[in-house]
C-alpha cells in the first residue's frame, strides 16, 4: 500500500477580500501565530510565511478537481450556491475545449464540481452571483468579451443538483456592442427593485437596467440607461457604496465615483484617472467617508488608496512598490482584528510570454485603522486573476481562491487560513498521481500498448510497437529491447501456444510505406516467448487486408477454437479473424472473414446478451455470437465515430455496460459516455454523458480505487495541441462519475491502460500517443494510509540498448518438446464423487434449524490480512497465513508465501482442505511451469511438504474461471469449499455467470463437473447479502468460511451495519444459515463473530479467512 508523495504544506501569511455583490460572507476571525517573511526569486511558485498560517491546496497536486480544459479562465465567484450556509465557488473560461462555467460544492472531504454551462463561451472577466428570479437562491449572470455583445444568466436549478447537467441560460442583452469586463447588481434608483450595472467598453459606457419583473420569460431585459459616457474603451472596476453619506447608493469605477442623485441619475466625479483599474471601496481609517482603493489590472503601475479630505480625494501610494499587472483587489478584515485589510494579487502569465511575471505576488496589507500598512507576501510565483477572499471552508476566518488567467492554466490555488500544520482529506485515491517517463524517444510511432511479465519475475513489463521493456522492479532502468524483427508493431500479447508465458502477436512494416506512417502493415509473424523475454519469430501466419490495425481481441468463440478478430482502420465492411492452430509453432495460422461489418476500431470481448458465450462491441454496434456467426445490433444511433470502447457492469445490475470515446482529429470536445444495458440488449442503450473532452481516443476501464466497482481512465487525443492533452480517471459511484486529472501535456493515442506496474495492489496507468515518441507511465500513489510505504517506482534515466541479439526470424526445424498439460479429468479429490449434499446447493427451503445458538467452539483461526505489517511481534506480509489460537488469543505464521514464490503477489482467498493442501486465489497473475498464467479469476491448490516459517511445496491449477464464465481480471476475493467439492465464491465486484447475476454482497456456488485445465460445471446463487441486511458500499464480501454445521462466516471490504450489528474490515460476521438462495436467511440474525481490534489488529483489513 502506498503513502502519497510529499505535500506542500509552509507557513503563508495572507488574506482575503470580500466580494461587493450584495452576498454577506459573515464577520471572520483569523488564526495567528509568529514567523518570519520570506522571499523566493527563482521563478517557481513558492509558498511563504509570516504572522498568519496558511495550508495551500492546488489542482496542482489534485487536491480539488479541475474545472476543465481551458487555458483562458476569467471567472472566478463566490457564494452559497447550495443553501447550505457554505460558500461555494464558480469559475469561468471562455477557450475550447469547455466548459465554460462550473461550480464547487464544498462538502465533507473537500470540493466536488459540477458542471453550469458545458458550452464554451466568449465570457469575459467580472461575473456576479445574485438572486436574479427571487427564488431564494443564487444565480450566475457573466457577459462576453470584445468578439459577442451578449450577457446572460443562469438560473439556479437548487435543489436539484447534478454534476453534469446544465442550468438554464438566459439572456440579458444580446444586441449592441461587445465587451462586459464588470458588472454587478445592486439598488441604484431608489424603486423596490434591484438593478444590473455594467461596463460596456465597445459601447465607451457604463450602463444600468432593471431586473424585470419576471426574468425568466424575459429576453433580453429591456431599456438600458446610461450611467456614463466613457472617453475611451478602457475602462473598468466596479464597486458600490455610499460614498457621501446621503443614504443613497453610488458607483465606484474607471477611475470615478458616481454620485447617486435620485431615480436613475448620476454625476461622476473623478477620483484618479487611468485605464485597466480594478477598484474596491471600504472604511480602511475609521469615520469620514469610505476609502477608494485602485490597483493597475491589465498593466503596471502604482497601486493607491484614497481617503477623502473634506474637499478632494487624497491619494496614497500602498507600501508594496511597483504593482505588476494587480488584477485581483479586495477589502476585508483578514485577521480579525475589525479594521480592514487590503488584498492584492499580481497576474503571472503562461511560461514564455515576455511579460510572465514569474515573482508574481499574493499580498496582504494589514491596516492599523489610521491610514498605516504592513505588507506580508503570502506566496509569489503564483497567478491571479479575479482571486477572491471569503470563508471557504466554513470555520469562519477568511481563505484565498487564486484563479490565474492563463498561467499553468487550467489550475486553481486556495489558501486555507489556520490550515499550515495539517494535511488535506485526501477526497480519493484516485486524485494521487505521479508520472515518469519510461521512454523518451521511442524509435518510432506505435500504435498499440500493453503490459505482461515477459520474463517471469512477477513484474509487470511494457509492451508496444517492435519493443518490450524491462520492468526493473523498485530500482534501476528501464530497458528498451527488441521483440524480434521483423514484426514491427505489436497487436496482442497472450500465451497463444499455453506453455505458460506470453507470446506476442504482430504485424510487419508494409514494403513502401512512408517513414512518416511506420505503422503500416497486414502481414503478420508471431513471437514465441522461452519465458525469459527472448522470442522466436514465426511467419506461419495468413496475411490480412486492410492498412493498420485499430482493435484485435483474443477468445474461443467457437468451443475449442482459438481466435484473433481484427479490426483495420480502413474496413469498415469487413472484420477479418485469424484461427490459432493447436500447435502455433508448426500449423499455418489461417485468416477469413469473421463479419461483413466493421467499424474500423477497437473492440471488446464479453457475454454481453448472457447466453454463456462470448460477444463482441465495435462501437455503438456488438454483434451478437451465434455460434461463430454474427447478428449485428446498433446499441445507439449517433453521427459521431466511435473510437475507443470497453465493456464492463458500471451500475451494478449484473449487465454488460459499454463505455465509448468518440473521435476528434482537431482539439474540440466530445462525449465520453456510458450505455447501460437493457435487460434485452437487442434493444437500444440508454446514453450516460460522463465528460465532454478533448478527443478521448484512450480508454480502459477497471476497479481502481478497489471499492468493488469499476472505474474508467480516459487519455485525450489532442492532435492540434498535444501539449495540452490531458489524462483523466473517472470513480464510479453507483453509475456516476467524478472526473480527476491524472496529468496534463501529452495527447494520447490508444492508450491509458490499466495495470499494476509496481506490485503494490492498485492499478497505475501506462500510455503512448500518435504524435509523441514517449512511452509514459502513471503510478497510483494514493492517499496516505498506514502501515506500509510505496513502493519504488524507476524514474527515467537514458534507456541502454541490450547487449543480447534477438533470435533468428524463421520457423524452426523440429518440433517442439510438448509441455505437461493438466489432464481434462481431475483427480479423485478434486471431482465430487456423489450428488452434493443440501449444505452444499443452493435452496430457498429452510434448513434444519440448529439446535443451539450459541458460537461454536473452534480450534484455530486463519487469516490473510491485505496489508503488509505486525500483529504484536510477528511480522506478516500480505502473501502470507497467520493463526490464531482463541485458547490463548496469540497469533503465528501459518504460510509463508515468500518462501514459494509469492512476494510481489496477495493471498486474495483462500480454503484449508482436511487433507492439508489450500486452495488459494491471488490478487495478480501467477506463472510458473507447472500452473501456467494463473488470474485473479482461478484457484490453485498448494500441496505442502512443509509449513510455517520455512513453507514449501508445489502448485497446482484447480479452478480455470475463464473455463466458466469469470471475466478476466475479476478476483475471487472470498473462497470456501464445501464437503461435496462444490466452491462458494465470493468477487470484488458484482459478477455475471452462466445463470446467475450476483452482486459484490452475494456468495455463488460453482458445482463442478471437472476441475484443473478444463474447467466445467453450473452455477447457482448461495447467499443474497441483500436479505440479511448488506446493502452498503463498504459492505463487499471479503472473505468467507463456512462449517458443516451451517455455520457461515464472512469478513467485509470495508464497514457493515446489517442493523442489529456493525463492525469494521478487521471483523468477522457469523450467521447460521437457516436458508439459502434467493430466500437467504440467518437465524439468528447475524451477529459478531470476532473483533480484531481486541487481538491487536488496529486497522487491518482481514483480506481472507477459514474458520475450522
Amino acid at each position: 500500500m502506498k503513502t502519497a508523495k510529499s505535500r506542500r504544506y509552509m507557513l503563508l501569511i495572507g488574506g482575503l477580500v470580500l466580494s461587493f455583490i450584495p452576498i454577506v460572507f459573515g464577520v471572520l476571525l483569523a488564526i495567528a501565530s509568529s514567523s518570519e517573511s520570506l522571499t523566493s526569486n527563482n521563478g517557481s511558485a513558492s509558498t511563504l510565511s509570516s504572522e498568519l498560517s496558511w495550508g495551500h491546496l492546488s489542482t496542482e497536486f489534485n487536491d480539488l478537481p479541475l474545472p476543465g480544459g481551458s487555458n483562458q479562465q476569467v471567472v472566478a465567484l463566490v457564494g452559497d450556491i447550495d443553501l447550505d450556509g457554505v460558500n461555494d465557488f464558480v469559475i469561468g473560461a471562455r477557450r475550447a475545449p469547455g466548459p465554460a462555467l462550473v461550480w464547487y460544492r464544498r462538502d465533507a472531504i473537500g470540493w466536488t464540481r459540477y458542471v453550469a454551462e458545458t458550452d464554451t463561451l466568449q465570457l469575459e472577466a467580472g461575473g456576479a452571483l445574485f438572486d436574479v428570479d427571487g427564488d431564494g437562491d443564487l444565480d450566475i449572470v457573466a457577459g462576453t468579451n470584445n468578439q459577442a455583445n451578449q450577457i446572460w444568466w443562469w438560473e439556479n436549478p437548487h435543489p436539484n443538483h447534478a454534476p453534469n447537467t446544465n442550468w438554464t441560460r438566459r439572456f440579458i442583452k444580446n444586441t449592441g456592442a461587445t465587451k462586459h469586463h464588470d458588472l454587478m447588481f445592486g439598488n441604484f434608483d431608489d424603486d423596490p427593485g434591484a438593478e444590473l450595472v455594467y461596463w460596456n467598453q465597445g459601447a465607451k459606457a457604463l450602463l444600468i437596467v432593471d431586473v424585470p419583473a419576471n426574468p425568466r420569460n424575459t429576453q433580453p431585459w429591456p431599456n438600458s440607461s446610461f450611467v456614463y459616457n466613457a472617453p475611451d474603451n478602457r475602462r473598468e472596476g466596479l464597486a458600490q457604496a455610499d460614498i457621501d453619506g446621503d443614504g443613497k447608493t453610488d458607483i465606484i469605477g474607471g477611475g470615478y465615483w458616481f454620485k447617486h442623485n435620485g431615480g436613475s441619475s448620476f454625476t461622476a466625479h473623478l477620483v484618479e484617472g487611468g485605464v485597466f483599474k480594478r477598484v474596491a471601496v471600504g472604511q480602511l481609517v475609521p469615520g469620514g467617508r469610505p476609502e477608494i482603493v485602485q490597483s493597475p489590472g491589465d498593466a503596471d503601475g502604482t497601486a493607491r488608496w484614497f481617503q477623502w479630505d473634506g474637499s478632494a480625494w487624497v491619494g496614497n501610494d500602498l507600501p508594496i512598490g511597483q504593482v505588476r499587472q494587480g488584477h485581483s483587489l479586495e477589502i476585508a478584515d483578514i485577521n480579525g482584528d475589525d479594521l480592514l485589510d487590503i488584498f492584492i494579487g499580481e497576474m503571472r502569465f503562461e511560461d514564455g510570454s515576455p511579460n510572465n511575471n514569474v515573482n508574481a505576488r499574493t499580498l496582504i496589507l494589514l491596516s492599523d485603522g489610521a491610514g498605516n500598512f504592513t505588507t506580508r507576501t503570502v506566496a509569489t510565483g503564483f497567478g491571479h486573476h479575479e482571486s477572491r477572499v471569503a470563508d471557504l471552508d466554513g470555520d469562519g476566518d477568511l481563505d484565498i481562491l487564486g484563479k490565474p488567467y492563463t498561467w499553468d492554466t487550467p489550475r486553481l490555488d486556495i489558501w486555507l487560513q489556520g490550515e499550515s500544520d495539517v494535511t488535506p482529506t485526501c477526497e480519493s485515491p484516485l486524485a494521487m498521481w505521479q508520472t515518469h517517463v519510461v521512454d523518451t524517444a521511442r524509435p518510432y510511432r506505435a500504435v498499440f500498448i500493453d503490459t505482461a511479465d515477459l520474463d517471469g519475475d512477477g513484474l509487470e513489463d511494457i509492451v508496444t510497437g517492435a519493443w518490450w521493456y524491462r520492468n526493473p522492479g523498485a530500482s534501476g532502468t528501464w530497458q528498451r529491447r527488441e521483440i524480434g524483427a521483423p514484426l514491427n508493431q505489436m497487436a496482442a500479447v497472450f500465451d497463444f501456444d499455453d506453455d505458460g508465458d506470453v507470446d506476442i502477436l504482430g504485424t510487419v512494416l508494409e514494403a513502401g510505406a512512408p517513414s512518416e506512417q511506420p505503422h503500416r502493415g497486414d502481414v503478420f509473424v508471431w513471437a514465441r516467448n522461452d519465458g525469459t523475454g527472448t522470442f522466436q519469430v514465426f511467419d506461419n501466419v495468413d496475411g490480412g487486408d486492410g492498412d493498420f490495425l485499430q482493435g484485435v481481441a483474443v477468445g474461443s468463440f467457437v468451443p475449442g477454437v482459438r481466435e484473433v478478430m481484427l479490426s483495420w482502420h480502413n474496413r469498415s465492411n469487413m472484420m477479418q479473424s485469424l484461427s490459432v492452430p493447436a500447435d502455433p509453432a508448426a500449423a499455418q495460422w489461417t485468416i477469413r472473414t469473421a463479419a461483413p461489418i466493421s467499424q474500423s476500431e477497437d473492440l471488446s470481448v464479453g457475454d454481453i446478451d448472457r447466453d454463456g458465450d462470448d460477444d463482441l462491441l465495435l462501437g455503438t454496434i456488438w454483434l451478437e455470437n451465434n455460434g461463430g456467426n454474427w447478428g449485428a445490433h446498433t446499441l445507439f444511433t449517433t453521427t459521431d465515430k466511435p473510437d475507443r470502447n470497453r465493456l464492463a457492469d458500471f451500475n451494478g445490475d449484473g449487465r454488460l455496460d459499454a463505455v465509448i470515446g468518440y473521435e476528434k482529429t482537431d482539439s474540440s470536445t466530445i462525449r465520453l459516455a456510458w450505455y447501460e444495458a437493457p435487460a434485452n440488449p437487442m434493444q437500444p442503450w440508454t446514453e450516460r454523458v460522463i465528460s465532454t473532452i478533448v478527443a478521448p481516443m484512450s480508454l480502459d476501464v477497471g476497479d481502481m480505487d478497489g471499492d468493488g466497482d469499476i472505474d474508467i481512465v480516459a487519455g485525450e487525443h489532442n492532435k492540434s495541441n498535444p501539449s495540452q492533452g490531458r489524462i483523466f480517471v473517472y470513480e464510479n459511484d453507483g453509475g456516476t462519475f467524478q472526473e480527476f486529472r491524472i496529468d496534463i501535456g501529452d495527447e494520447h493515442h490508444d492508450g491509458a491502460q490499466l495495470t499494476d506496474i509496481d506490485n503494490d495492489g492498485d492499478l497505475d496507468v501506462v500510455s503512448i500517443g500518435w504524435m509523441h515518441n514517449r512511452v509514459l507511465l502513471y503510478e497510483q500513489t494514493g492517499c496516505p494510509q498506514e502501515p506500509g510505504t510505496p513502493t519504488p517506482v524507476p524514474t527515467n534515466t537514458p534507456i541502454g540498448v541490450p547487449t543480447d541479439t534477438p533470435t533468428a526470424t524463421g520457423v524452426p526445424t523440429d518440433t517442439p518438446t510438448a509441455t505437461d498439460t493438466p489432464t481434462d479429468t481431475p483427480t479423485a479429490t478434486d471431482t465430487p464423487t456423489d450428488t452434493p449434499t443440501a449444505t452444499g446447493m443452493p435452496t430457498d427451503t429452510p434448513i434444519a434449524t440448529a439446535t443451539s445458538t450459541t458460537t461454536p467452539s473452534n480450534d484455530f483461526y486463519y487469516f490473510s490480512f491485505t496489508l503488509s505489517g505486525t500483529i504484536g511481534d510477528l511480522a506478516v506480509d500480505d502473501e502470507d497465513i497467520v493463526r490464531f489460537d482463541p485458547a490463548t488469543g496469540t497469533f503465528s505464521l501459518f504460510f509463508d508465501g515468500t518462501d514459494v514464490g509469492l512476494s510481489t503477489n496477495n493471498v486474495d482467498a483462500f480454503h484449508l482442505r482436511p487433507d492439508g493442501t489450500l486452495l488459494l486465489s491471488l490478487t495478480k497473475t501467477y506463472n510458473s511451469p507447472e500452473t501456467g498464467k494463473v488470474q485473479s479469476s482461478d484457484i490453485l491448490r498448494f500441496t505442502p511438504v512443509s509449513l510455517g516459517e520455512n513453507t514449501s511445496g508445489s502448485f497446482n491449477l484447480h479452478f480455470d474461471g475463464s473455463d466458466v464464465g469469470l471475466l478476466s481480471g475479476m478476483k475471487i476475493d472470498g473462497l470456501a469449499e464445501l464437503p461435496d467439492g462444490s466452491l462458494l465464491i465470493s468477487t470484488h465486484g458484482n459478477v455475471v455467470v452462466p445463470g446467475v447475476a450476483a452482486t459484490d454482497k452475494d456468495l455463488v456456488l460453482f458445482s463442478p463437473t471437472t476441475l484443473g485445465a478444463n474447467t466445467s460445471g453450473t452455477w447457482s446463487l448461495y447467499f443474497q447479502g441483500a436479505n440479511v441486511g448488506l446493502s452498503a458500499k463498504s459492505e463487499d464480501i471479503d472473505g468467507v468460511a463456512m462449517l458443516e454445521s451451517g455455520f457461515l462466516y464472512l469478513t467485509m471490504l470495508g464497514n457493515f451495519n446489517t442493523g442489529n450489528v456493525s463492525g469494521g474490515a478487521g471483523d468477522v460476521l457469523e450467521c447460521f444459515l437457516a436458508a439459502t438462495g434467493q430466500g437467504t436467511a440467518c437465524s439468528p440474525p447475524p451477529s459478531l463473530f470476532w473483533q480484531g481490534s481486541s487481538y491487536g489488529l488496529g486497522g487491518k483489513k482481514i483480506d481472507a479467512l477459514h474458520i475450522e
